[in-house]
């Protein structure tokens, strides 16, 4: 249900499907990404099992970037071509990871193969993200000040919260003062 991006309270509508037969899938589920680095030894690159591991894995992780709905086509056309090839190749589908979880998910090329069998409908009630800090990143403060400490950015941020409250107290209170 994760995979459709769902916003708190949306309706998610998950239907249970039968194959109409045995189905030919590729599996870009299972290899790892492995970036390739100019750290890499030139004997490595040239070795036939890493190229292809790192070639498989660079399509399983294609397959696994969540395309959102603002996203240009060009950014998920590679996948596109990618499983037209497997298409070609008389493949009914892809299997690949989700991006949301320790699940995968299945893309049939013929929605024919499939019939629904049972239809569910559920509500999203409570979303949880996790997040971390980025390694490396700058901060700048709305004034544009150029800042390398997280500590220095949130100080500068609780100032301009004083001085924003300090400043809505002042007005305030000539406000009351006004009324007197």
């Amino acid at each position: 249900m994760s995979e459709c991006h769902p916003w708190l309270q949306s309706d998610i509508s998950v239907g249970r499907f039968q194959t109409s037969r045995d189905l030919s899938l590729i599996d870009c589920s299972k290899d790892e990404y492995t970036p390739v680095t100019i750290d890499d030894s030139p004997k490595e690159k040239a070795d036939p099992k890493f190229v292809e591991k790192a070639i498989w894995g660079q399509i399983s992780q294609a397959f696994t970037e969540p395309v959102h709905r603002s996203d240009q086509t060009a950014d998920y056309s590679a996948t596109q071509v990618i499983a037209e090839y497997f298409k070609s190749k008389s493949f009914d589908g892809i299997k690949y990871k989700s991006a949301f979880g320790d699940g995968y998910n299945i893309a049939l090329f013929d929605l024919d193969t499939a019939e629904m069998t049972h239809c569910y409908l559920f509500r999203a009630e409570k979303i949880s993200y996790l997040f971390e800090a980025v390694e490396g990143a700058n901060y700048s403060t709305p004034l544009g000040e150029y800042l390398d400490d997280p500590q220095a950015a949130e100080d500068f941020l609780k100032r301009i919260r004083e001085v924003t409250q300090s400043n809505m107290n002042i007005k305030a209170s000539d406000k009351n003062s006004d009324q007197t």
